[in-house]
C-alpha cells in the first residue's frame, strides 16, 4: 500500500499498489524506491503550519486588545462598554483556544 502523492500532479495514491503507474496522469511511480512519489510527512507543508500559527496568534492579539478595551470602559465607569468588549474578548479567547487544538490535532 503506498500512503504518497505523485509527484507530477499530486494525486493521492494511498491504497494502489506500490509499484505502477499514476491514475490521474500516468506518472510512473515506485513505492520501495521512492520514484515517482513525492513523500507526505503530515499533510501539512511548512507554510500552512505558519498560517495556523500565525492565526492563532491574530486571536490571541485580538483578545488582549479587547481586554484592554474592557479595561479602559472599567475605568471610565462606563459598564456597557466594558460588558461589551469583555464578551467579545471571552468569544475571541474560545476562538483562539479552538485554533490552537486544531492546530496541534493535525
Amino acid at each position: 500500500m503506498v500512503d504518497q502523492q505523485c509527484r507530477q500532479c499530486d494525486y493521492d495514491l494511498t491504497g494502489l499498489p506500490r509499484v505502477g503507474r499514476c491514475p490521474e496522469c500516468g506518472q510512473r511511480y515506485n513505492a520501495e524506491s521512492g520514484d515517482g512519489l513525492r513523500r507526505t510527512t503530515d499533510g501539512l507543508d511548512r507554510g500552512d503550519r505558519l498560517m495556523r500559527r500565525l492565526r492563532t496568534l491574530g486571536f490571541v492579539a485580538a483578545v488582549l486588545v479587547l481586554f484592554s478595551c474592557a479595561g479602559l470602559g472599567w475605568m471610565a465607569g462606563r459598564v456597557t462598554v466594558m460588558a461589551t468588549m469583555g464578551l467579545l474578548a471571552l468569544v475571541t479567547l474560545l476562538c483562539a483556544v479552538t485554533s490552537y487544538l486544531y492546530e496541534k490535532d493535525e
